[in-house]
């Protein structure tokens, strides 16, 4: 088994006498910095060197928080905000994230069940508040297993295009989001998951699968991510042993 210590580094390459520090049975793991990156080429030579090393192999891990502790900026990794910035999107009168800024400072809700479906590192209060939130209002924000962008009510404030409220992309239901949805409450509820996936299931079977629903209406069928994402949520909690 791995030992309980972590070490770095030097460079970008390993050296011989890094070798032999990495072999001793006490270390667990290496944590690099930016001082270890070069190119993604690079990095995955220099992981593949730590791997061979042990059995089973040593842990890597970054050092890598977003904002000014980011090691890796380079492409092709992506530039990760600071977590401030994170914070100002916080709505903490709802308990949800919201979906921007400036224009369209409305709650997000395909943005907080991802966040929930990513585990996204943000405090354990505001992610119960979004649990609770999502819990609360399952009824209100979906339709056939499907999933509203924003709350019950709600069209977006602005968009690019005039678009009237409760038309495709300015209201609705969309099953993108239906599997970040069913995955957050199975945490908390997984009979009201399971019937979201069962609700969805039969919809696709009695109408086939769209990007889009309201009522009797749908647009853009054969939509691929309205039944990829929902199946790799399932998945993933039939592996948990969640459903």
């Amino acid at each position: 088994m791995p030992g309980p210590v972590v070490i770095d580094v030097e460079g970008a390459r390993l050296t011989d006498a890094e070798r032999r520090r990495l072999a001793h049975p006490l270390v667990g793991m290496v944590i690099l910095f930016a001082r270890n990156y070069e190119s993604a080429e690079q990095l995955r030579e220099l992981t593949t060197e730590i791997h061979v090393l042990r059995s089973p192999p040593l842990l890597v891990a970054v050092d890598h928080e977003g904002g000014r502790v980011q090691r890796f900026r380079r492409p092709p990794f992506t530039r990760i905000a600071p977590m401030a910035r994170l914070g100002r999107l916080w709505d903490a009168e709802r308990g949800l994230f919201l979906a921007a800024s400036v224009d369209c400072r409305q709650a997000d809700i395909w943005g907080n069940a991802f966040c929930l479906y990513i585990g996204a590192p943000i405090p354990a209060g505001w992610r119960e508040s979004i649990l609770a939130y999502l819990h609360r209002h399952a009824g209100e924000i979906t339709q056939r297993g499907q999933v509203r962008h924003l709350p019950a009510g709600e069209t977006w404030q602005r968009l690019l295009l005039d678009t009237p409220p409760g038309t495709y992309q300015n209201g609705g239901f969309w099953g993108t989001a239906s599997g970040w949805l069913i995955y957050a409450l199975a945490q908390v509820d997984a009979p009201l998951a399971a019937r979201l996936f069962h609700d969805l299931a039969a919809d696709y079977r009695e109408r086939g699968i769209h990007e889009w629903v309201n009522g009797s209406v749908t647009r853009l069928p054969n939509y691929v991510a309205s039944a990829t994402n929902p199946l790799a949520a399932v998945r993933r909690l039939v592996q948990e042993g969640r459903l």
